[in-house]
């Protein structure tokens, strides 16, 4: 039986590939050509391995290996509707110092980010109060992170002020997180996770400016104006801040979002790669687990939710920055796409499309202050037939198996 895998109105059956445009292809520095891909495979490939690699070179053929951007104006909905359609990102520099068109004709307002003085310690505790916020907290900076190459972490959560947020966050400025992975022992169900060095930040992916943050929305808008008209939407699906140090990093993972990232204060480098590379990402199940603060040890530890049910997590095993090739070898054939966002910047960026992120101070005392937009929709073929792309990868690192069943696939959330 001949494997026929359809991406985009693409067509790949056996070793035929069409159409073939240009012959190199660009990864940082390298030029590789098309013809090396089945080289750098130590084994033979079957042909559905082989249908996979020519469509990761096919797309990075077709397509620009630079992030499209655009300074000193907003694009048009028209604009951004064809980068939306495209599923290509795209930097709209200093969008936060442009006057935006009302997001609806009732409103009759322009919406305005707030300047960065508006954004210092006491008016964030002005603003909120004595109202309790969930912030989160990890030994390394590393919530929703691989640990121990076994382990899916998230970060510990708890309840407190914005002023005692403030205050630890100030507290803890300019020590060295850890590496993870260099510090852990494993117990019977737990695992100790290293010294204690706590990073705290907030963060959330369930519209928490509509919700706990909720004083602090005017000052960022309920949406971005130009995406919501793209979109054909009247609200996104949530609305998130984000403030930290940088100390934090979002390890490389992806999920079914329309996000639009706005940068308020500091500086964040987004690593970027297509859906397209799922093949290139070694993308694994990992144990659904915790950080716990153990205070009669006085150590954190790694505590797997369903301590009797193994509960697993897909996520990305690669660090993009210093990748393992020895580990995971297809991840070479990736083509990282870089972009650093600066205060007032807005990244669109594609659903599904994999990020790994680093944040920057500008200043020693800055805080690093991000929102995000969301939105999903699952309507058309991309959604599907990326499902579809994840279980043709996977069938290649499950013997036996021609492909997960339905009930196994998902897309990560975080």
């Amino acid at each position: 039986m001949v494997n026929e895998l359809v991406w985009f109105g693409h067509s790949f059956r056996g070793d035929v590939c069409w159409p073939r445009v240009g012959a190199k292809l660009v990864r940082g520095s390298q030029f590789l050509s098309a013809n090396h891909f089945r080289k750098l495979q130590s084994e033979p490939m079957d042909q559905s391995e082989e249908s996979l690699q020519k469509l990761v070179s096919e797309y990075q053929e077709l397509n620009d290996s630079a992030i499209d951007e655009i300074t000193h104006r907003l694009p048009t909905a028209l604009e951004l509707s064809r980068s939306i359609a495209s599923n290509r990102p795209l930097v709209i520099r200093s969008y936060a110092g442009l006057q935006v068109a009302p997001s609806s004709a009732e409103d009759g307002q322009y919406h305005r980010l707030q300047p960065s003085e508006e954004w210092t310690d006491s008016k964030l505790i002005q603003k909120l109060g004595d109202k309790l916020i969930t912030v989160a907290r990890t030994p390394y900076g590393n919530a929703d992170s691989i640990v121990d190459g076994k382990y899916f972490v998230e970060p510990a959560y708890e309840k407190v002020t914005m002023a005692d947020f403030l205050a630890e966050l100030r507290a803890t400025e300019g020590s060295m997180s850890q590496d993870p992975l260099a510090n852990t022992s494993t117990t019977d169900n737990a695992q100790s996770a290293g010294p204690r060095g706590d990073v705290v930040y907030l963060q959330s992916q369930d519209g928490n400016l509509s919700k706990e943050l909720l004083p602090l929305l005017p000052d960022v808008g309920t949406d971005v104006p130009i995406a919501s008209q793209a979109l054909g939407t009247n609200q996104p699906d949530a609305v998130n801040l984000w403030i930290g140090d940088d100390r934090s990093v979002t390890s490389l993972h992806n999920d079914p979002y329309e996000n639009f990232y706005l940068i308020i204060e500091g500086s964040k480098t987004f690593t970027l790669f297509p859906p397209v590379e799922n093949y290139c990402m070694h993308e694994g199940g990992y144990i659904s687990s915790k950080y716990h603060w153990d205070e009669l040890q006085q150590k954190w530890m790694i505590v797997p939710k369903q301590p009797d049910k193994e509960q697993t997590v897909p996520w990305i095993p690669v660090d993009p920055l210093k990748p393992d090739y020895t580990n995971y070898p297809r991840f070479r054939f990736a083509r990282p796409m870089s972009v650093t966002l600066h205060q007032g910047d807005l990244l669109y960026l594609p659903s599904l499309w994999y990020h790994h992120v680093q944040a920057h101070k500008t200043t020693p005392n800055s805080l690093i202050i991000a929102c995000n937009w969301c939105d999903m929709n699952y309507e058309g073929a991309h959604y599907a037939l990326f499902s579809y792309l994840r279980r043709q990868v996977s069938a290649l690192d499950t013997p036996g198996h021609s492909e997960l069943s339905p009930k196994e696939d998902g897309i990560s959330n975080n």
